[in-house]
């Protein structure tokens, strides 16, 4: 038994273990002995054909149930079977089991003693090999685990252990695995937060440099990361000194700088960064090296002085309106226009020029600035496209009829004769805008600026109306000069239209039939343009015809100055005009309609009133659209009213389609009528909250129609059919009778007070019992006055300011509340504004929908909220659709909204689930 306890312990495996247990096979009184591990194996046993096998008799398998301790499996008369735990130390590998005969021949139990040893020295054994294999796996595992820790620290981190069963060290391996996993994702993760911004990212040592960067800076040095890493800056000696110097500055004090400087991409873009850099720091708080961030601010710097430009020429454009209204002859006028030009629009010098009729020279009748005297004493300059010296900014934008940009007034060609007197006093940039009299340009107003593309196209806008408000005064100025003879007036009266002075419809019948035969024979187009002013009858009815026909009179001549002369402007009548425009194709024909639509709309002021007038265009073309006077006029002026069914403010081209829509305007005027008879108009009701508490605390109603035939008709379409029939009124009675009615129906029935708000058209507020009528119809429901709100739109109210102020009032003192609908999208005047009586302003949903990201939308609800703060108002914005809106108008103070986000608008008895549900 020592023979083979040592040869197993040498040889250090389970063949030397089961050669000790075979050792025992020829012990006295030993019948049997196996070695178990604890998931029922035999190691060894005196029985050579079980080694390897699992155990399945029902003693063994309870046996490796059992605590570990020595357990008798069985004492009998003849045997006794019993079995000991094999210990690693406190932990439990195994069982040895032992059974022995029992007879009167070995009852002594000495002679157990030996084989009690025996299976004791076993038993050490078992411990140690166990130990040992226990060892070396440990041994082996934790070595791999070291291996891959070293990997990782040599910059794999993809590296990872292997697991190959369950236990400590396992458990360790799987943890070490874990934390890698989390690194890698969480650098994952902050690169692609490093990668995705615009802004340019890099890391520095001490030596300056690269330790990595972001993909905005790779784009910025023309080369991948791997190549930038190690190396420091390689540009230009100077930049490259100061960034040095820059970083140094910063790594030796250790406080954060910031610059703007300027770079060059590799593509030749020039951009001006915002840099900050700023230095980290190791565990021990060393600086390690500088990170940088650098923001691309060109635009921004840029629109900073677009803007501070524009404010300038806002100035200079308010003075010469002033000096319009002041001057009373033209030399004052341009005197006091140069002025204004250079002083408060910091130019460096501004002259006006006439032409003269004749020579085409131009010679200066005005001037101010730096050295005027100086350039334009001896200079040259024709309106001739013949002259040499006609072909400059001045000349051309008198011969051509439009403003002339020169932006880069040093290297332009066309202003070539005149750089020599402009180089030394910095005229950068000019710009020519022709003055018109009468329709003729007969100068020009000419700028100059010290910056090259100092005119952008705001500015140019701003020019454009300085121009045409000159072009204007010079108007009214000769206004009273012109005379005819008797003669010629009689014959003036016969053909021409007595108001404005427009060929009268005889004339016109003529020239335009002239055209059409001419047209004919030449196989050449024609246009037809039927204008007809938006919106004139209220100003007839609030104004007066006296200043109606003054306003004629003025579009009129805008009119006629926006078309050449062998076109033809005719009055046919009250506001609408009618232009034929011999060989002018669609493009052609367009292209004067914009001019139209430009001129038109440009303010007019009359006596005490300022007035804005837009014009509709209808436009056909000889001979697709028709071959003759009647049809040509018939189907320009149908298009015309397809333009103002559009919106108005717009030109459209007759398309035969607009036949079927004619006729559909009928047919839903028709139906229209008899709409409230058959009850086939509904109100449904859309929320208001109040952003305080989230109460619902009002409801718009809002009007429905839906047609047995035509199905649901949006209001789009059938409100300005109303409006334009006269059906709006009764209409609009029964909305209102209905809002009240169901607003009482609701009180009664429980739901909690609130304001029902009930739009009115622009007929209804003009009509002259609407404060009675609405009087009536509370009174009737018995609905108090405070839980009624009429909605106005702006541009209602500011059609006639003083007639609605009186509107008002009236209903101020009923005790009837107003609002003003869709704030933001008229031309209110706070002057008028806060003399209105009303309580509760609405921001357009236009402005609403898109306040998440467009920064001028923030801007201009930000403004009306303060605006209707300051002046005592609430706000209420329309159109809320998502958690964003409601947070940024909660934040700017809003006090109440409506919209999709809560709710849309639903009939009146879902509407009253949804008030009793939100509410509690």
């Amino acid at each position: 038994m020592a023979k083979s306890s040592a040869s197993w312990v040498l040889a250090n495996d389970l063949a030397g273990l089961q050669e000790v247990v075979s050792g025992l096979s020829g012990t006295v009184d030993l019948k049997r002995a196996f070695i178990l591990t604890l998931n029922g194996q035999v190691l060894a046993s005196t029985r050579t054909d079980e080694i390897n096998l699992f155990i399945s008799d029902p003693i063994s398998l309870g046996l490796l149930k059992s605590v570990p301790d020595k357990h008798i499996l069985a004492d009998q008369h003849n045997m006794i079977d019993v079995a000991v735990p094999v210990m690693a130390g406190n932990r439990h590998v195994g069982w040895a089991r032992v059974a022995l005969t029992r007879d009167s021949a070995n009852t002594d139990l000495r002679r157990l003693t030996p084989i009690w040893l025996g299976f004791a020295l076993i038993a050490v054994l078992l411990v140690v090999l166990v130990a040992l294999a226990l060892t070396r796996g440990l041994l082996k595992r934790l070595n791999h685990l070291m291996a891959v820790t070293s990997e990782v620290g040599r910059g794999h981190h993809e590296v990872r252990a292997n697991i190959p069963r369950e236990d400590e060290v396992d458990v360790l391996a799987r943890d070490f695995n874990r934390m890698l996993d989390a690194l890698a994702h969480e650098k994952a993760l902050l690169r692609g937060v490093i990668d995705s911004t615009p802004d340019l990212i890099f890391f520095k040592d001490l030596n300056g440099a690269y330790l990595g960067c972001n993909q905005a800076f790779v784009q910025y040095a023309g080369r991948p990361e791997s190549e930038l890493i190690g190396k420091t800056d390689s540009l230009d000696h100077e930049t490259t000194e100061s960034f040095r110097d820059k970083d140094r500055i910063m790594l030796e004090t250790g406080h954060a700088v910031s610059n703007e400087e300027w770079i060059i991409y590799p593509d030749g873009r020039r951009t001006l960064l915002d840099t900050l850099k700023t230095p980290f720091r190791g565990a021990d708080g060393k600086i390690l090296g500088l990170v940088g961030i650098s923001r691309d601010i060109t635009e921004r710097k840029a629109n900073e002085v677009k803007i501070q430009r524009l404010s300038r020429f806002y100035a200079a454009l308010s003075h010469c309106n002033e000096a319009i209204v002041r001057c009373t002859s033209e030399e004052q006028l341009f005197r006091q226009t140069c002025r204004a030009a250079v002083q408060f629009g910091e130019l460096k010098m501004a002259w006006i020029g006439l032409v003269n009729p004749d020579s085409r020279i131009v010679s200066p009748v005005a001037s101010f600035g730096n050295g005027a005297d100086a350039y334009l004493a001896g200079i040259e300059i024709s309106a001739d496209g013949d002259s040499p010296f006609g072909h400059g900014p001045t000349g051309t934008a008198i011969r051509e009829n439009q403003p002339f940009w020169c932006q880069d007034f040093q290297h332009d060609p066309v202003a070539a004769k005149w750089h020599e007197r402009g180089a030394h006093l910095d005229f950068l940039a000019s710009a020519a805008l022709p003055l018109f009299h009468n329709g003729v340009a007969i100068g020009a107003f000419t700028l100059y600026a010290d910056e090259v593309n100092a005119f952008d196209e705001d500015v140019r806008k701003l020019l454009v109306e300085m121009a045409a408000d000159i072009s204007y005064a010079l108007d009214n100025f000769a206004r009273e000069a012109a005379r005819k003879q008797a003669e010629e007036h009689i014959q003036w009266l016969a053909h021409f239209d007595v108001l404005t002075g427009l060929p009268n419809r005889a004339l016109f019948t003529d020239r335009i039939n002239h055209a059409i035969s001419m047209a004919q024979r030449t196989h050449t187009p024609l246009a037809v343009l039927f204008l007809d002013l938006d919106q004139f009858k209220n100003i007839n009815d609030t104004l007066g015809h006296r200043i109606g026909d003054q306003l004629l009179i003025e579009v009129a001549k805008r009119l006629k100055s926006a078309v050449r002369d062998e076109d033809t402007v005719s009055r046919q009548g009250g506001d609408e005009f009618i232009l034929v425009l011999p060989g002018a194709d669609a493009n052609g024909a367009a292209h004067v309609a914009k001019k139209l639509l430009a001129v038109v709309a440009q303010s007019c002021q009359i006596e005490q009133h300022e007035l804005v007038v837009t014009p509709s265009i209808g436009i056909t073309i000889y001979p697709n659209d028709g071959e003759d006077l009647e049809a040509l006029s018939q189907r320009a002026d149908v298009a015309m009213y397809r333009a103002k069914q559009e919106g108005r403010n717009k030109y459209c081209f007759y398309t035969p389609e607009m036949q079927a829509r004619s006729a559909r305007n009928l047919q839903l005027e028709n139906a229209l009528r008899r709409a409230l008879e058959r009850d086939q108009l509904r109100l449904h009701y859309q929320p208001q909250v109040s952003l305080e508490d989230g109460r619902i605390i009002g409801t718009e109603a809002l009007l429905r129609w839906q047609h047995p035939e035509l199905g649901t008709i949006s209001p789009a379409e059938f409100i300005p059919i109303a409006e334009d029939s006269g059906l709006i009124l009764p209409i609009g009675e029964w909305v209102l009778r209905t809002a009240v009615g169901q607003m009482k129906t609701w009180m009664n029935a429980g739901l909690p007070p609130m304001v029902v708000a009930v739009n009115l058209s622009s007929v209804q507020f003009r009509h002259h019992n609407l404060p009675e009528l609405v009087t009536q119809i509370l009174d009737e429901m018995k609905l108090p006055p405070q839980y009624l709100e009429l909605e106005l739109t702006e541009g209602v109210a500011m059609a006639d300011p003083l007639g609605a102020i009186a509107v008002m009032d009236d209903l101020h003192e009923r005790g009837i509340r107003m609002s003003i609908d869709d704030f933001g999208t008229g031309y209110s005047s706070l002057s008028y504004l806060k003399r209105f009586q009303v309580y509760k302003l609405k921001i357009d949903q236009s402005f609403v929908h898109d306040i998440s990201e467009d920064p001028e939308d923030r801007a201009i609800v930000s403004a009306i909220i303060s605006l209707a703060s300051g002046l005592g108002m609430q706000t209420i914005a329309e159109g809320v659709e998502t958690e964003g809106q409601l947070a940024f108008l909660r934040e700017k103070g809003c006090n109440e909204v409506q919209g999709y986000y809560f709710s849309k608008p639903l009939p009146a008895e879902q509407f009253k689930a949804f008030v009793r549900g939100k509410n509690g």
